[in-house]
């Protein structure tokens, strides 16, 4: 039996996951073989384990190490001595924690109503116990009733699959109309801003929804646009020795692709890849391949210029005071992986992409989390650092 990937361990997924199989095979007197397979990749965050066959461990561990399920690979149908799903009972600090998360201003924007504080429950901070470096003082105005409706508006549009008519103003103060494609909204803690960024070609737009004087919902997104089994198609050139083209077709094994001869040494790859694959496709292009060759993004044109806006960041976490959890979970927002560099499990390789004009924010994040933290890529990052703390050694050496 493998180990856990690292991903599934930090975010407790095998726990939940296997919570959801348990409560299913109580309340429904047991669970199919389909079922069973559709719960447990619906969980993985991995998307290559999704594709591969690592959900068939979940089942071996269920049945054979932990006995929660009865039956065999072969089995039609899976029950569970269990009777009952145990109930989930808050802690005082989860409680805590809950009231000091519903008094953010922000929350406000995702519910419709307000909750209730549990009454006698002391929140366990407060937002004057925090003391905020590097962040501009003009964020969002998360109270105002039409930045509420605006920002549910949009949030809408993303979940329905809708195009959003947006009545914007930029930063040099210019009026205009303009229908989007929208595909993610995103917070920025150095801004203390919400940023919407549409899927609209051949470039996508950021959007600050405090910049939005209304937005409306439109139609429907165009199935192709946003379908996960939508098929696009990216050219790469291969140069260097056989070997080179063996480390590609062996990284994307879990695609269709296409090869021919163009040269000497010289190899044209075409692979064909779904929608929801392109930030996982772009993350492995942006890190190094092989080591027998080059490996160059050549087309679509749309695509090369998403890849050059995009910076791969690597970075050495050791992991004291839970720091691996803390920048996992701080980072979430960025496709990434992780890996152990040692057996006792304290030293830890994540690498992880951003794009190019957001490295002041990823700067001032990293900085936040000191000494555990030890980025070797890229070097211009590197640079910027070593120079914020020259200052900062500077300052405190003139106090």
């Amino acid at each position: 039996m493998s180990e856990p990937t690292l991903f599934q361990e930090i975010y407790s997924n095998y726990y939940r996951t296997a919570a959801k199989v348990l409560s299913y095979a109580c309340t429904h007197g047991g669970i199919g073989s389909k079922e069973l397979e559709r719960l447990i990749k619906s969980s993985l965050i991995d998307a290559n384990e999704q594709r591969g066959g690592r959900w068939l461990e979940y089942i071996a561990h269920l049945t054979g190490d932990y006995a929660l399920l009865f039956g065999d690979e072969q089995a039609e149908r899976y029950r569970t001595p269990i009777q009952s799903p145990p109930p989930a009972v808050q802690t005082l600090a989860e409680r805590q924690w809950l009231c000091a998360v519903l008094r953010d201003p922000r929350v406000r924007l995702f519910l419709d109503e307000p909750i209730e504080t549990p009454d006698g429950v002391e929140p366990l901070f407060d937002a004057d116990m925090f003391v905020w470096y590097d962040r501009y003082s003009d964020g969002d105005p998360f109270t105002d009733p039409g930045y509420i409706e605006r920002f549910r508006t949009v949030r809408t549009a993303l979940r329905e699959r809708r195009m959003l008519r947006v009545d914007y103003t930029d930063g040099l103060g210019r009026t205009a109309v303009r229908t989007v494609v929208p595909h993610v909204l995103e917070y920025s803690e150095k801004d203390d801003k919400f940023r919407l960024i549409t899927a609209d070609a051949p470039q996508p737009q950021i959007l600050n929804l405090s910049r939005m004087r209304a937005c409306s919902l439109g139609a429907a997104v165009p199935e192709p646009e946003l379908a996960p089994s939508h098929q696009n198609e990216l050219e790469l050139l291969v140069t260097g020795k056989k070997s080179a083209l063996k480390d590609v077709e062996t990284e994307f094994k879990d695609h269709d692709l296409s090869i021919e001869e163009i040269g000497k040494k010289q190899f044209r790859v075409k692979i064909t890849y779904r929608d929801v694959d392109e930030p996982d496709i772009l993350f492995r292009l942006l890190y190094p391949l092989t080591e027998n060759g080059e490996v160059r993004l050549t087309g679509p044109a749309p695509l090369v210029l998403r890849m050059q806006a995009l910076v791969p960041m690597e970075m050495t976490v050791t992991d004291r005071n839970n720091a691996l959890e803390r920048v996992l979970l701080h980072f979430s927002d960025l496709h990434k992986t992780a890996e152990r560099l040692d057996d006792e499990g304290k030293r830890y390789r994540v690498r992880m992409v951003y794009r190019a004009d957001d490295e002041i924010e990823i700067l001032i994040r990293v900085l936040s989390f000191g000494s555990v933290i030890r980025v070797t890529e890229p070097k211009r990052l590197v640079d910027l650092i070593c120079e914020r703390l020259r200052l900062q050694l500077l300052k405190y050496d003139g106090q």
